[in-house]
């Protein structure tokens, strides 16, 4: 039996974000919201590196320059190293 994914949409999760900056016991109001506690953490950390493009849905980012590490000159690999298992190569 698998599990289906919650899907949270960018109303909510500005909300929780929103809450959780008021609320001292982050652990409580997961609870209340009914999402893990990582979430809560995950959300408020997008949120203040990304602030008025964050949550953008579905995991895409709306522009390439946000968030993406391969458009910085300084990276040496046009795939994302932390995901291909390999060091950077030079191009």
């Amino acid at each position: 039996m698998s599990k289906t994914r919650k899907k949270y949409d960018r109303e909510f999760k500005l909300m929780a974000v929103e809450l959780s900056h008021k609320r001292t016991e982050l652990v409580s109001l997961a609870k209340e919201l009914d999402v893990r506690p990582e979430l809560l953490y995950r959300w408020r950390k997008e949120f203040a590196l990304k602030d008025a493009v964050s949550f953008p849905g579905n995991g895409k980012v709306l522009s390439p320059d946000v968030g993406d590490h391969n458009s910085n000159p300084n990276h040496k690999s046009t795939r994302c190293c932390a995901f291909s298992g390999q060091q950077p190569t030079a191009l």
